[in-house]
């Protein structure tokens, strides 16, 4: 085929492509009749990954050989995840070897539109409830996720491949579940002689036990403790006033392992995670070195009661300290807040940004970040949904710049963006998909994972190494 009418033939191609790859969530993905007419499929045709497998974070490169040039093929991943068949998509034209190079092409369609390497992963999204793939339903947390690949034409599989995306590698790894009387967490400590420097991990709003996290940083170097503070037996059921004793003997006994560093520890969290960690920091501060808060918050807030409306009628801190609550600061009834009682999908974002016009319960209620021992790193969305956590973010800056303090702390902002920043290479397309809305695209989401993801290690490096 000249060069000539390979260019005519992709541009006819592109035209078709308009309506290929995807009909919407919830469907599945497929491709408009006649796409490959006038092609031969009689190639010996391959699927290479240059790390069929990998931890969770590394970027592959995946490529296609064997089709004549310009010839379309689609290129979809498939994964279960959490009881759900995800899936995605991106449909190309081989170039002049007949080959397609994933990450500089970019989809004539497909779940995303940009050349990315990565694209296949973050934009998977459910297309079924799972029934009967193997290691879906029955997957742990932090089991590898397993992701099919094939090359397509039509209903035919030309090719196809098998990859594994890892949270730690039990040979690189351990994993020990705590047993220290009233603790729940699980620690992750890495190969090596030791003493590792130490990170602990806690999770957000959701509650209970979550590891990947303190998994993936194992992965990288630390001893990684992932601490459960609410929402599991036999901690409370509700995020309320939970003692930051609890979290203090977590970190005590973390110090004391052989295997840890004792002088080397961070705290890293999330959202109502995010606010603990620079709680703790600000509280013990000669036992912690460094904070990473992801979506933070500058002040303690009210807590969560399993019915989230109550946080808004006879609320109750999150927080205790020696028996008492902390000052906290209390949300604003909204409509969005109608929304939820609607069983309607809502952003909370303005009721706590009602909340922090009451000047006095923000003085009050106001984390005293400037104690905090070490530097401090703080990652936010700028839609932030859930709560501006940009905005919190800032007035955390700001507060430590009137103390001068004296370590280096640094905002992370990002453009298009809401509250579902975390590491990256996973899917990104269910953030508004629950009750609660958490702005942001997937797009967006996605890059600032990528982006954000390898300054959290950078900061870490130089923090505790």
């Amino acid at each position: 085929m000249n060069a000539t009418n390979w260019l005519v033939r992709t541009l006819i191609l592109a035209v078709i492509l308009l309506t290929a790859c995807s009909r919407g969530a919830e469907t599945p993905v497929a491709a408009p009749d006649g796409l490959w007419e006038g092609w031969a499929y009689d190639g010996t045709y391959t699927i290479q990954v240059d790390q069929p497998r990998a931890l969770l974070d590394t970027p592959i490169t995946i490529r296609l050989t064997g089709f004549q040039p310009g010839q379309p093929v689609t290129l979809r991943a498939r994964m279960g995840l959490q009881g759900r068949t995800l899936e995605s998509c991106a449909t190309f034209a081989a170039d002049g070897n007949g080959a397609v190079d994933v990450g500089s092409a970019a989809p004539l369609y497909g779940t995303y539109t940009q050349a990315d390497g990565m694209g296949l992963l973050w934009s998977m999204r459910p297309i079924e409830a799972e029934t009967s793939a193997t290691g879906s339903t029955a997957q742990g947390a932090i089991d590898p996720l397993q992701v099919t690949l094939t090359a397509e034409a039509g209903e035919q599989v030309l090719a196809s491949a098998t990859i594994e995306r890892l949270f730690y590698d039990e040979t690189q790894v351990t994993r020990q579940e705590v047993e220290h009387e009233g603790l729940v967490a699980t620690l992750f400590v890495p190969s090596g002689a030791g003493p590792h420097p130490a990170i602990v991990w806690l999770g957000g709003s959701e509650g209970g036990l979550r590891e990947g996290t303190a998994a993936l940083l194992a992965s990288h170097g630390y001893a990684a403790l992932a601490l459960a503070y609410f929402g599991v037996d036999p901690l409370p059921g509700e995020l309320i006033e939970i003692p930051l004793e609890y979290c203090k003997e977590g970190i005590d006994w973390l110090k004391a392992q052989p295997a840890v560093g004792a002088q080397h520890v961070a705290v890293l969290g999330g959202s109502k995670g995010a606010e603990l960690a620079l709680l703790l920091a600000a509280t013990y501060p000669e036992d912690i070195q460094a904070v990473v808060a992801y979506k933070p918050s500058a002040v303690v807030w009210m807590g969560v009661p399993r019915n989230p409306q109550d946080s808004f009628r006879g609320p109750k801190s999150s927080w205790a300290q020696s028996g008492q609550a902390l000052p906290f600061v209390n949300g604003t009834f909204t409509f969005e807040l109608i929304k939820i009682m609607a069983g309607r999908p809502a952003a909370l974002v303005s009721s706590y940004e009602g909340g922090l016009k009451d000047e006095a319960a923000v003085a009050a209620a106001t984390i005293p970040v400037e104690n905090i021992g070490g530097p401090v790193l703080l990652l936010s969305g700028a839609d932030d949904q859930m709560w501006p956590s940009a905005r919190m973010g800032e007035m955390v800056m700001r507060r430590l710049d009137e103390h001068g303090f004296g370590f280096r702390h640094e905002p992370l902002i990002y453009e298009g963006v809401g509250h579902g920043i975390n590491y990256p290479y996973t899917p990104t397309t269910l953030l508004n998909t629950g009750s609660f809305l958490q702005g942001g695209t997937p797009e967006g989401t996605a890059a600032a994972n990528a982006d954000s993801w390898p300054k959290v290690l950078e900061f870490l490096e130089e923090a505790l190494r």
